[in-house]
């Protein structure tokens, strides 16, 4: 659960990150209109586009060490309830079945 908190925490700072840069960006380009420079606009723009990749960089690690914590966790649990895990899965290949089946007669 804890992690859970964290991701959330996490995933709450970036998005606030990205809407800063938004802002940036929309003050920029209020600014270089008042500037009417092109060459102003383009750095400027670059600039913002350089920030926003190093953001969304940094959520595409943050979404990887997420998933591959969820992963460890659910090989955990698997290990500590196998006649659960069993169960589970025999549930989700049943209901796959009947959406493949009756996506087949639909037709």
């Amino acid at each position: 659960m804890e992690t859970l908190e964290n991701a959330g925490q996490a995933k709450d700072g970036i998005i606030g990150g990205l809407k800063s840069i938004v802002t940036s960006a929309e003050d920029k380009i209020a600014e270089v209109y008042d500037n009417s420079t092109v060459q102003a606009a383009k750095q400027k723009l670059e600039e913002v586009v350089t920030e926003a990749k190093f953001y969304a960089k940094h959520l595409e690690e943050l979404a990887a060490e997420k998933a591959k914590k969820a992963a460890v966790c659910a090989v955990e649990t698997a290990k500590e309830h196998p006649a659960m895990t069993a169960g589970v899965i025999a549930i989700l290949g049943t209901l796959a079945g009947f959406l493949v089946a009756r996506s087949i007669y639909k037709k």
